[in-house]
Order: structure tokens, then sequence, then C-alpha cells
């Protein structure tokens, strides 16, 4: 019995929620170097094409532009908290592989911990994030509202 309750709730659960973590954190580390990245390159042309606005009259556009992209990019980051749910999704991920990997081989405290330890470790790690998160986008709002 043992071994198929082990079986099931990494099955029907736990490979689901980190495979969840691991996407979304992967997705999020994308679209942070991403945008930080474009923003980086514009913030570094600006300057460059300012030397010519006198001479070219659409040149004081594509500048204006540009910085508003930068601007928009920037806020985006902000506002998603990009780097930070990013941060927190890897680390969740991490914590529970290490709890897998120490319950599959009956190491550290499930040498003598029972599946149902393991069980609460790890909904207690999802949990945790979940109100990590829950704060994280809570004190966003709040700034806005105020």
């Amino acid at each position: 019995m043992g071994d198929h309750m082990k079986t099931n709730y990494i099955d029907t659960r736990l490979k689901d929620q980190m495979g969840y973590y691991n996407n979304k954190c992967v997705a999020l580390r994308r679209e942070y170097y991403w945008l930080s990245s474009i923003s980086i390159v514009i913030n570094a042309v600006i300057p460059i094409l300012s030397m010519g606005i006198e001479s070219a009259g659409l040149l004081k556009y594509a500048i204006t532009v540009l910085s508003a992209s930068v601007s928009v990019m920037s806020s985006i980051l902000l506002l998603r908290k990009t780097k930070d749910t990013w941060i927190k999704y890897r680390s969740t991920y991490e914590k529970l592989e290490k709890e897998k990997i120490l319950f599959e081989n009956s190491s550290g405290k499930y040498a003598t911990a029972t599946e149902k330890d393991f069980i609460l470790a790890c909904e207690t790690i999802m949990e945790s994030e979940h109100d990590a998160w829950e704060e994280l986008h809570k004190t966003s709002s709040q700034t806005k509202e105020e």
C-alpha cells in the first residue's frame, strides 16, 4: 500500500505541480530577460540617435517612440513582478524536488517519517508559495490604489 500511495501522490499531484512551477519559472525568466535586454539595447541606442536630432525631423519621433517603449517594458516588468515571481516559482520547484528525492530514497527526515509527513511537507511548501504570491500581488495593487 505504501508504494502505491507514493506513486499515486507523486503521479497525480506532485509531478503536475512541479511541472507547473518549472514551466512558469522558465516562461517568466524568458520574459524578464527579453524585456530587460531589449530595454538595455534601446536605452543604449537613444543617445546615439540623439546626436543627429537636429539634422533629421523624423529622428525625434523615433527617439520618442523608443523612449516610450522602454517605459512600457519596464512598467510591465514592475506591474507583473516578473523577476520576483520567477524566483519564487524556481525556489518552490527546488524545494519540492528536494522533498521528492529525499522521500523516494528514504533519506534525511524520510528515513523514519511517513508518507503523510511527505505529503504534508509538499502541501505546506505549495501553500507557502501561494501565500507569498498573494502577498506580493496584494501589496502591488494596494500601492496602485493609494
